[in-house]
């Protein structure tokens, strides 16, 4: 960054309020902590790679833990399939009080 861009970046900084201002150094902060755990284990990962402990280095898979969409299953629940399986294989019989149609 030139120092033309940073001081226009400062001027704009200090035109902030103090809200603002600790907005942004929230951020700032946030972003370097980021910065500072992927520098960490990028040295770990070469650490582990020099000491020949691992031959590769696989990239982590997306994060795709958001909202999943819900199927309807006919017949009865699959909890109670798998424990009527797990109970027959033993040999045991098991009643459900509450049948589901």
């Amino acid at each position: 960054m030139t120092d033309v861009t940073l001081d226009k970046v400062w001027q704009s900084v200090r035109e902030l309020t103090p809200g603002e201002q600790r907005q942004l150094r929230e951020r700032l902060e946030r972003s370097m902590a980021q910065q500072d755990e992927a520098a960490k284990i990028k040295t770990f990962h070469q650490a582990l790679l020099a000491a020949g402990l691992v031959k590769t280095i696989k990239r982590p898979l997306p994060d795709r833990s958001g909202p999943r969409e819900l199927i309807k299953v006919k017949g009865k629940p699959l909890s109670e399939t798998i424990l009527n399986d797990a109970a027959t294989e033993e040999g045991l019989r098991v009643d459900n009080p509450n049948p589901h149609p």
